[in-house]
């Protein structure tokens, strides 16, 4: 895959809204410790799950549409106060989330997005407990998927595009 940085026109087939300099520009403000990772390859599936975690929420709607590789630049787009944002441009809260993401992918590749494979969910089980034989039932739908994995650091930077009252609660996350 190409990688392609978006500047804000639209770019098609843009893959990252991060350049590698920009990257390593925010990592000493990070908690995350960045790996021993590809940064390029970092940074595309960062902007990629950026857009597939949080596109839903973001307002406005894709500057060039569905010619354009990534959600923003955005037209019409306002933050949780009201306030518009430029169409010409990818939000600095899109960029730092992004430089977020990256360097946990970098630390442990795959961690954004991990695949699961779902297994049967215990309902109940019987266990020993202060010497006495115990049954414990737990409160498992059925079919339940595994939960996702989250990222309040993420989500809180984004949260002013994204007008959650409380984005630090993933309940959205996969809706």
């Amino acid at each position: 895959m190409e990688f392609l940085i978006e500047d804000g026109s639209g770019v098609d087939r843009a893959t990252s809204y991060l350049s590698e300099g920009d990257l390593w520009e925010f990592a000493p403000f990070s908690a995350a410790e960045p790996g021993a990772g590809d940064p390029k390859g970092a940074l595309i599936r960062a902007s990629a799950w950026i857009d597939a975690a949080f596109g839903p929420k973001f307002t406005g709607a894709k500057v060039k549409g569905r010619a354009q590789g990534l959600a923003w630049p955005r037209s019409g787009a306002t933050d949780a106060a009201g306030d518009a944002v430029a169409a010409d441009a990818v939000p600095v809260e899109v960029r730092k989330a992004t430089a977020e993401a990256a360097l946990r992918e970098l630390a442990a590749a795959g961690s954004l997005a991990p695949d699961v494979a779902a297994g049967p969910a215990v309902k109940r089980e019987r266990k020993k407990l202060s010497g006495m034989e115990k049954e414990i039932e737990y409160a498992v739908a059925d079919g339940a998927r595994p939960p996702a994995p989250w990222f309040p650091a993420i989500a809180g930077i984004l949260a002013p595009l994204i007008g959650e009252s409380d984005p630090l609660a993933p309940t959205w996350f996969w809706r």
